[in-house]
């Protein structure tokens, strides 16, 4: 048996377990971590809601967020320790998935998510409204004198230029904040700035636009992690099997606490890593969000769970082999750094960079992994630590 925090997977002396094959060969056939049977005007429903009452844009896209986070169905497959999937099916539609040009022909989807006949056109009209003034950001302007050194982008026969892109992807977040302090300690954070914040200063109706904002994201983390625990909670009364009644339990434990609240162990700040993951993600339909540096984050939870004898490095292999596979994507640009050195120039390699190697290796998934050498000089991995 094998201890995962207070974790017991019962039959699994390796990481290279049947449960393992098996997590990996369903997120494979399912092209990532995705709900099946999926609500495709789950987006429609949820930009209504966000844009009720009137808000600013920036506060529709949280409220959005928010919205999609109380509408994804909540789905726990068998053999899983981490909770969470993915809010929406990047496949789906276009930009934000919206399909308010259909709406006619989907009432049954649509009263699935709590809308009403009287309501179809108002949802069909909020789409329209908001996607008519908020077009994918394009930029196209003359062509300058330095143009020439531009490396991304195009050139037209009248000399302009044009590149698109979108702020949510092809962005680091800030994981290890979200591990420290939770989402209501972040949101703590927010009040605090508006509390003190000088009403009569030019720039404070920017700011406080932003800040509400921020604060329904935070609460959109929090949900998040308080629907999968409820769900957890409900399916534990069902189950027959100890190991799974236990599994369950120990899951609701952990989501009732994280990402709300700051991690205390490996597998909370995994897991709440993995929620912070899923909401940046369901931003913008899964493009190019990437992780960091994964043996940074999450070393001083590992580092504290050894010291305490809370967890072995099996354990650890066993967390981060579930990892991975929450991670695939047929698409995937999801960048994992590891080792380099600190912010004084030390090496930063880790035992936890051997154990993610690992853990990469065991589940076999293509995945956007890179190594940063601790020399500048001469690029070389330092000796393997051992086991």
């Amino acid at each position: 048996m094998v201890r995962i925090g207070e974790i017991s997977i019962e039959g699994e002396a390796r990481s290279s377990s049947s449960r393992l094959v098996r997590l990996r060969d369903r997120v494979m056939a399912r092209n990532g971590s995705f709900v099946d049977d999926f609500n495709p005007y789950l987006r429609d429903v949820a930009l209504w809601r966000a844009m009720k009452p009137p808000r600013s844009c920036v506060q529709v896209r949280a409220a959005l967020l928010y919205e999609v986070v109380a509408l994804a169905p909540i789905v726990i497959p068998l053999d899983w320790t981490l909770a969470g999937e993915h809010l929406i099916h990047r496949h789906l539609g276009t930009g934000f998935g919206f399909n308010h040009k259909n709406l006619s022909d989907a009432m049954s989807h649509l009263a699935a998510l709590g809308v009403s006949g009287d309501d179809v056109c108002s949802v069909a009209e909020a789409v329209r409204c908001w996607t008519a003034s908020n077009p994918t950001p394009l930029e196209i302007g003359t062509a300058g004198e330095h143009a020439g050194n531009v490396s991304t982008g195009w050139a037209n026969a009248d000399g302009a230029i044009a590149a698109s892109g979108w702020m949510e992807n092809h962005s680091v977040r800030d994981f290890a904040k979200v591990l420290r302090l939770g989402f209501k300690g972040i949101r703590a954070e927010i009040e605090a700035l508006l509390e003190s914040a000088n009403i009569a200063d030019a720039d404070f109706p920017q700011k406080e636009n932003f800040w509400l904002a921020a604060l329904e994201v935070c609460d959109a983390g929090v949900l998040l992690g308080r629907l999968y625990a409820k769900k957890a909670v409900e399916l534990a009364r069902t189950v027959t099997g100890p190991a799974d009644k236990r599994r369950l339990e120990q899951m609701a434990k952990t989501c009732e606490r994280v990402p709300a609240e700051g991690a205390r162990t490996f597998f909370e700040a995994v897991q709440a890593l993995w929620f912070a993951h899923i909401l940046t993600c369901g931003e913008d339909g899964i493009n190019a969000n990437s992780i960091g540096r994964l043996d940074q984050i999450l070393w001083p939870y590992y580092e504290a769970d050894l010291k305490t004898g809370r967890i072995t490095r099996a354990d650890a292999l066993t967390i981060m082999d579930e990892f991975a596979c929450k991670m695939y994507l047929d698409y995937d640009v999801q960048a994992i750094v590891l080792g380099g050195v600190d912010t004084a120039g030390r090496d930063a390699v880790n035992e936890l960079t051997y154990v993610i190697l690992d853990a990469t290796e065991d589940a076999g998934l293509i995945r956007d992994l890179s190594i940063r050498s601790v020399s500048w000089v001469r690029p070389t991995l330092p000796t393997r630590l051992p086991h």
